[in-house]
């Protein structure tokens, strides 16, 4: 009887842990919809300084993920098939999180990850870790629409089908065409 007991206690247990776990995913923004997008600065793959702010006046599709993180890598598929070849009032900048380790070798590895997978549209370096501060980025994927003007429309912490299918409605009430023919 007593091993049932720690079994059960080990078990409920576990059950604890990912209830508080798993909602804390999605909680894990500290920027939500209709707030105004902080500024931050980051680097492209050419090591030239960058700013969100440079982006105002286009929509901004914000994809924060990691070459380790497989969901990561399907959102980015996902967005080539379907946004890389958008109207020009979009724009996909993908904000990796490994930069913090990032050697001149390491940069140059994810050069060719990135022209393997055939991505076109801009890789943003976090070398400072000031986006995943300032929007307390916490999971990965985290995806992230910024209207015109600044605003956060959209915010997921996660990448599922149905995921895909929020970001494209939302993108679609922007009036970002999301056939691409591809």
């Amino acid at each position: 009887m007593e091993g049932k007991m720690k079994k059960n206690f080990r078990f409920a247990l576990v059950l604890l842990f990912l209830t508080l776990l798993l909602p804390s995913a999605s909680l894990a923004l500290c920027i939500g919809t209709g707030q105004q997008m902080p500024e931050f600065w980051a680097y492209d793959l050419e090591g030239k300084k960058v700013s969100i702010n440079d982006y105002r006046g286009k929509v901004v599709m914000l994809a924060f993920w990691a070459s380790w993180c497989p969901r990561c890598m399907d959102e980015l598929a996902y967005l080539q098939k379907n946004f890389a070849g958008a109207n020009g009032d979009l724009v996909v900048l993908a904000v990796n999180q490994e930069t913090k380790m990032l050697s001149p070798q390491h940069v140059e590895k994810l050069k060719v990850e990135v022209k393997q997978m055939g991505l076109t549209f801009p890789i943003i370096l976090d070398k400072d870790f000031d986006a995943y501060k300032k929007l307390c980025i916490a999971a990965l994927p985290t995806s992230i629409v910024i209207d015109r003007d600044g605003k956060v429309i959209y915010a997921a912490t996660t990448y599922y089908t149905d995921t895909a299918n929020s970001l494209k409605e939302t993108l679609k009430s922007l009036g970002i065409s999301t056939d691409q023919g591809k």
